[in-house]
């Protein structure tokens, strides 16, 4: 279907102007009076002369042609393409759609400078400057239109920082991003930083934290605490939305809390570090109660493993995922609180893939399971895991199965329930583990999986978390945010 604006103008007002003069000059045969039929003679002859000349301009337009070419992706998407055709001041003289092919064509063209602007929903619009001359046939031959990440992500810069290392929307609304910034002679310091919706972003002194080498983690708990992690300098908690800063009491020895995580019966646990003259030592968790302020319970140490996180599958079990270069990364569960523990079980698809794990990144719960990704080896020195895994276990945590249809993927970022029945999966491109993201669906409890939209952000270190409503994904200095609504095959279609 063509609306030719310029097209039906031209050939409305060459007909008015010819069917005027032409009735005119009949008109005067039928008039008696000299000095009314010689107006009319002048007037016949001025609107034919007219539609003569509006005749000539449609003889002599130019025409422009194309094709657009729509890019190959790995997920469905709405087409409903429109190309429209306008002047340099944006206005709009004629529109029309494409056919099946992405073929389209604009005739009776007036010679000029125009713009040919082709415009979809979901794609970034594609735009063709010409200057086109009388009776011209331009073809402006292919004309390649990509999948825009802007009209589902909004990307910010967060200023202050140099590598995000978390960060969290709050059921306020607010953006926290906790990490550090680097200078010249390579020496890291902490930082805060926060946001209203509408407003920019801001700096956050935490005055118990002043000696941290570098933010680890944000949280927010019972909608009451807002706690602070960091190296070197312990950890701080808020409840005033950050407006002031108290320190959250450790053991002696423990100086870096890495990640905070709330029980069913509201107490506290968090997993930290002891330090060995500058290096870190054991990995501990620590439990608390009340208002953080009593002395917590040391209820698990493990020698010479780093922790990644805690996570709560259900009530009154815990997962805890290690690191080590040396000894492989595991997982461990606990069914009291942390107060025992002992290892789960992963069947690999390869026999030496258990011992050359390098750790786990992230664990998200389902409706009927656990899921867990895995650290990508490749970031690291030695003979580790080559790939990012995706594991899943149905029975709580205690046993694990490898999902072996997704080979083709690095380090794994992070999980977003983005419908009632999908689950969203950041992972890194396995082709370019260190910078390239990409995402993708599920849509029956994590069994299979659907590649889907890439994430506008990228570095060493790149997380997906999720609020009520929104996805966030955080690496480097730069997050992108996206409403779970807009994060679904159905929404695309």
């Amino acid at each position: 279907m063509v609306r030719n604006k310029i097209y039906f103008l031209a050939v409305i007002k060459a007909s008015l102007f010819l069917l005027t003069g032409v009735i005119c000059a009949i008109g005067v045969l039928f008039v008696g009076n000299l000095y009314l039929s010689i107006p009319l003679v002048i007037f016949s002859l001025i609107l034919f002369a007219f539609g003569w000349d509006k005749i000539n301009d449609i003889r002599h337009a130019a025409s422009i042609s194309g094709a657009i070419v729509w890019p190959h992706l790995a997920f469905p998407v709405k087409r409903d393409p429109r190309i429209e055709l306008t002047d340099e001041s944006g206005h709009i003289f004629a529109e029309t759609y494409p056919n099946d092919e992405g073929a389209f064509s604009f005739p009776l063209v007036p010679d000029g400078v125009w713009v040919v602007r082709a415009i979809s929903t979901w794609m970034d619009a594609a735009e063709r400057r010409i200057e086109i001359h009388r009776r011209q046939k331009l073809d402006l031959g292919s004309i390649p239109i990509n999948f825009s990440l802007n009209k589902i992500w909004q990307t910010e810069t967060v200023p202050f920082v140099s590598q995000i290392q978390d960060a969290m929307i709050t059921k306020d609304g607010d953006i926290w991003v906790v990490g550090f910034q680097s200078s010249k002679d390579h020496r890291n310091t902490r930082k805060f930083v926060t946001k209203r919706p509408g407003e920019p972003w801001k700096e956050v002194i935490v005055p118990a934290l002043e000696k941290a080498e570098r933010a680890t983690s944000i949280s927010e708990l019972s909608n009451k605490y807002l706690l602070l992690g960091s190296l070197r300098a312990g950890a701080a908690f808020s409840m005033d939305a950050g407006k002031t800063w108290s320190p959250v009491s450790i053991p002696d020895g423990v100086d870096s809390v890495l990640g905070f995580m709330e029980l069913p019966d509201n107490s506290i646990i968090a997993h930290a570090w002891e330090w060995r003259g500058g290096r870190p030592g054991n990995a501990v968790i620590l439990k608390y109660t009340d208002d953080l302020t009593i002395e917590p319970i040391v209820t698990a140490s493990f020698e010479e493993v780093q922790f990644e996180n805690v996570f709560l599958t259900e009530p009154g079990r815990l997962l805890v995922s290690t690191k080590s270069l040396s000894k492989g990364g595991a997982i461990f569960i606990s069914e009291d609180f942390g107060e025992t523990w002992k290892p789960s079980t992963i069947q690999w698809q390869k026999a030496n893939d258990g011992a050359n794990l390098y750790g786990i990144s992230v664990f998200h719960n389902l409706s009927g399971g656990t899921l867990a990704g895995t650290l990508d080896g490749r970031m690291y020195k030695g003979d580790h895991v080559k790939r990012g895994i995706l594991l899943l276990s149905r029975d709580g945590g205690h046993g694990w199965l490898e999902n072996t249809n997704l080979s083709e993927i690095g380090e794994v970022c992070g999980f977003c329930k983005t419908t009632e029945h999908s689950i969203l999966m950041l992972a890194k491109t396995k082709r370019n583990v260190g910078e390239g993201t990409t995402t993708f669906i599920s849509k029956d409890d994590g069994e299979t999986w659907e590649q889907f939209i890439s994430a506008p952000v990228s570095g060493p270190r790149v997380r997906l978390k999720e609020s009520d409503e929104k996805c966030l994904v955080f690496g480097l200095n730069r997050i992108a945010v996206a409403r779970k609504s807009d994060l679904s095959l159905e929404r695309l279609t």
